[in-house]
Parts: structure tokens; sequence; C-alpha cells
């Protein structure tokens, strides 16, 4: 009775080890109370030396209705690492998903229930101490309320040691914040100064944020004026559009 206890239980260890090695189950990204060590277990999370590096994702804010494409590095201490994984989820003020993940890398797929993006069939490697998972995609909400005016992404990530189990295993753990890009667009015709002639009579103040962005887009045959100091700090934009003119009257910084 106890060989056959036994058998069971390693059994049940071992389909688990196998379902969640084809896909992670969703929900430990750390967005909540758990992440991945709740059942790789044995090292401590974030153990010194390894990293996780997310590239691709706007960092000076995201624009409506576009889509990301970004990539996940896994990095370890030592390169004896034979399998991995991940798993990413993107939530709003209200920690509720937002977005839409997809992925051209064969090794990677949204899960069903949640809705995030994790690995699909874990690959195994030689040794190593990195892998990175590419052509990873997110999708911005296309019309973001004030729940979505920043969106954290949670990212969970296994560098494994491919011995079938669950132990011996490293978690890293972090989460990146991405603000809603500001846009400024001018709409009308003639003096900056003018809050009609921008749209939602928004007019750009003196000095816009990093990651901002105003838009020259004024009425056909029209202009734009600009009267005023206006500075573009670092990390924004200043865009006119093909076709389009900006005149200056007034004092332009660009950092």
């Amino acid at each position: 009775m106890i060989t056959v206890f036994l058998l069971l239980a390693f059994c049940s260890s071992l389909s688990i080890y196998f379902f969640r090695s084809a896909a992670p189950p969703g929900g430990y990204t750390g967005a909540g109370l758990e992440t991945c060590t709740s059942c790789h277990q044995g090292n401590d999370l974030n153990a010194s030396g390894g990293d996780i590096i997310v590239t691709g994702l706007p960092a000076n804010g995201y624009t409506p209705g576009t889509t990301y494409t970004f990539s996940i590095a896994i990095a370890h201490a030592n390169a004896d690492r034979t399998r991995w994984g991940f798993e990413i989820a993107a939530m709003n003020a209200l920690a509720m998903p937002i977005g839409t993940f997809s992925s051209g890398d064969p090794k990677a797929a949204v899960i069903p229930l949640t809705g995030e993006l994790g690995h699909k069939e874990a690959p195994f490697t030689s040794p190593q101490g990195f892998y990175t998972f590419t052509d990873l995609k997110w999708t911005a909400p296309a019309n973001p309320g004030n729940n979505e005016k920043l969106i954290t992404f949670y990212v969970a990530a296994n560098a494994a040691n491919g011995d079938l189990t669950n132990a011996g295993d490293f978690i890293y753990n972090k989460s990146i914040q991405i603000p809603l890009k500001v846009v400024y667009t001018f709409t009308g015709n003639g003096l900056w100064s003018e809050a009609n002639n921008w749209s939602n009579n928004a007019i750009p103040p003196s000095v816009i944020s990093t990651g901002a962005e105003i838009v020259i887009d004024h009425q056909t045959n029209g202009e734009c004026v600009l009267n005023v100091a206006q500075q573009i700090s670092s990390g924004s934009q200043l865009t006119v559009k093909p076709g389009k003119r900006l005149r200056l009257n007034g004092n332009l910084i660009i950092q």
C-alpha cells in the first residue's frame, strides 16, 4: 500500500510538471499574491545574479490601439540552466487585464483562462545562463479610460534545471509600469495659443513631459503659428504631418 501510494503521488507530481511545462497555469505573475514559487521551490525569489530583461514595450508611453513587439530575456548567474519558462500579465489601475497578447514565437502562446502570455512547451537547451523569448506582442486598448492611464506589466520567469521536477529551479519576478502617451494635436488654423485650434481644446503646457507628443495636423490650406515659448523635453516628440506648416514666431526649444 505504501508503495502504491508513493507511486501515485509521484505520477501525480510528474503529470502536473508536464502540464505546466507545456503551458503555465496563469495567475502566477506576481500581479496578485502568488508567483511561480508557489510550485517551484528550493531557491529564493529573485536570487542574486538573475534577472528578467524586457525590451520593446513603450517605456515612454503607449499609444491606444498600437501593437508592440517585445522580447523577454531570462538571465541566470551560472550557465547551468537547461529549461526556460515565463508568463506576463498587463493590468490597469483596478488590477483588471488590459490589452491583448499574442505571439509570433512558437515557444509562447496566450493562456486561455487568463489572457496572459506564457511559454508553450518550455524549451530545453544545453546548459546556459541566458534565454530569450522573441516576437511577443501586446496590443494596447483602443479606447483607454481613466483606469488605463498607467498600465502595469507583471512578469515571472523560470530558469529551470530540467530534471522533470519542480525543485531546484530559479524564479525571477518584476513589474514594469507604462503610462498612456499624452498627445496634443493642432487641428485648427492660426495661433498656437488659441485653445480652439487644439483637439479637445487641450493646449500643450510650455514644457511637455517625457513621453508626450505634439502633432501639427492643421486644416487644409492653413498653418500653425507658434507665438509662444515651447520646450520639447528629452524623450518627448514634435511631429509635423506631411504637407503641414509650422511657422515660428516664438521660441522653440528642443532638448
